[in-house]
């Protein structure tokens, strides 16, 4: 484990001495209560990116987090977002140019408690040899969808490994319950989603892409129970909600499937898709009977959950352009009567309604991070949180009340003095601004330079996020409240 006083000097060395457990004087669960969980990259099968579980950091606490500690992961890049269900918190990390194994890491929840201390897995796994979308875990397993290439033959094929929760333990290797390959070239890479007793897959690519349902409850080697057929393959997680699966195809479609529609390894047809533009879009969120999508070419569509009464082509309820020149690359997230979507165009994390009057949808606030490899946000007891990548240099600024920090309209170069970092988290009241308003942050964070940060998540009071700089490695981040 490296601690990250070396890098935040004297304010983070105090963090230091943090552990990653309920800090003393931090309101503990109330009994009976969920232990905490983000048991899927974007929360739920629903892709909704908000944990409403979350009590411990809100907007009257998170201005006081610290940078507890970090730990190296085992191989140089992450990209996903972390996972935690079960007392443990799961990484993916793999090596750019393939050829080598990815891998699959199991922390602690308590990681580092109570002073700072090393942090190695409970237990690692070895898979194909790109997983860089990260893992699911539902009943008591993870769950990993990966790419494996033979660069030899110049063909690919897709694998999902399932393995147990507490399959080891003192770092040792563990060995999948069970495994099942998907032949055939695919750039579906994302993490699979688990719902209803049912494994959810994009897989394939153009000329052969379909959705593949597995049930959960299989052995190695098993096949779909039912198959949708796509057109050009999916580059981000399915959405499950309302009856459905959503798929984002890259030929700029999103499709509908009813779950079930199938058998016997039969393929089905969307029940319903809907065009979001060029490029082709991102995952999905379903929350309220909408399904929100943005797309590469700057839009925010909101479709109705279970379609538009039975026509096979369905029209957005609304459509938002943020702003000219804009390209949306991640996952929204929703909550509360608020939809949010960041723009790697422009830089901008952008709050809609999640029902508008008209066709054409404004934004109910705004904020400027960063240009360029923007996360998805997520969203926990009234706080926004994101992740920013490569962008204008940032630094570490504790903020315990919000409004202390000006609001930004674009880049500006700030905390030179400080030692200046490339990148961080920033955390935004969830009403901070009305009327299109631009808000500024409750609190900013950073554990380093990072290349292509992960979504954030929010369990137990505590914050993550995997990154790190162009060449690796990559790092687990935790932030957390400090300890008296």
């Amino acid at each position: 484990m490296r601690v990250i006083a070396s890098r935040l000097g004297s304010f983070v060395a105090a963090a230091a001495i943090a552990g990653l457990a309920l800090a003393p004087g931090t309101p503990a669960p109330a009994a009976g209560a969920p232990a905490p969980s983000w048991p899927q990259p974007r929360y739920d099968a629903a892709g909704t990116g908000y944990n409403p579980q979350e009590t411990q950091l809100g907007v009257h606490t998170v201005g006081k987090l610290v940078t507890r500690a970090t730990t190296a992961l085992g191989r140089p890049y992450s990209a996903a977002p972390p996972v935690v269900a079960d007392g443990m918190v799961f990484v993916t990390s793999y090596f750019s140019n393939g050829g080598q194994p990815g891998e699959i890491e199991a922390f602690p929840e308590t990681c580092g408690a109570p002073h700072g201390l090393s942090c190695p897995p409970v237990w690692k796994a070895f898979v194909s040899t790109d997983d860089s979308m990260g893992v699911t875990v539902a009943d008591g397993k993870v769950f990993a969808n990966t790419i494996a290439v033979n660069y030899r033959k110049e063909t690919d094929h897709q694998k999902l490994w399932v393995f147990s929760v507490h399959c080891a333990s003192g770092g040792a290797t563990c060995s999948p319950l069970w495994t099942t390959t998907m032949p055939g070239y695919t750039d579906a890479d994302e993490a699979p989603t688990v719902a209803g007793g049912m494994l959810y897959v994009p897989h394939g690519a153009i000329g052969h892409a379909f959705l593949d349902a597995f049930p959960v409850a299989c052995s190695t080697g098993c096949q779909p129970t039912w198959r949708g057929q796509l057109v050009s393959g999916a580059d981000a997680s399915a959405t499950v909600a309302d009856g459905y699966v959503y798929v984002a195809d890259y030929d700029s479609n999103l499709y509908a499937f009813k779950i079930g529609c199938a058998s016997h390894d039969r393929v089905c047809s969307p029940a319903w898709a809907g065009n979001v533009g060029e490029g082709g879009p991102r995952g999905a969120a379903a929350a309220d009977g909408l399904v929100f999508i943005g797309s590469q070419n700057g839009n925010l569509y909101a479709f109705k959950a279970r379609g538009c009464g039975g026509a096979r082509t369905c029209l957005p309820v609304w459509t938002d352009h943020t702003r000219t020149g804009a390209n949306i690359l991640a996952e929204p997230a929703v909550a509360d009567g608020l939809v949010y979507i960041t723009d790697y165009a422009d830089g901008f994390l952008y709050a809609f309604p999640e029902r508008c009057a008209t066709a054409s949808c404004t934004p109910v606030w705004k904020a400027f991070l960063a240009p360029k490899e923007l996360s998805s946000p997520a969203v926990a007891n009234g706080v926004v949180y994101v992740a920013t990548g490569s962008g204008p240099p940032r630094v570490f600024l504790p903020i315990q009340s919000h409004g202390h920090l000006p609001a930004r309209d674009g880049p500006s170069p700030r905390g030179e003095a400080a030692g200046s970092l490339t990148a961080g988290i920033d955390a935004f009241s969830a009403t901070c601004a009305t009327g299109g308003a631009t808000c500024s942050p409750l609190w900013q964070g950073s554990g380093g330079s990072y290349y292509s940060p992960s979504g954030p998540v929010v369990a137990g009071g505590e914050l993550w996020g995997t990154g790190g700089p162009h060449n690796g490695p990559a790092d687990l981040y935790a932030f957390g409240l400090p300890v008296p």
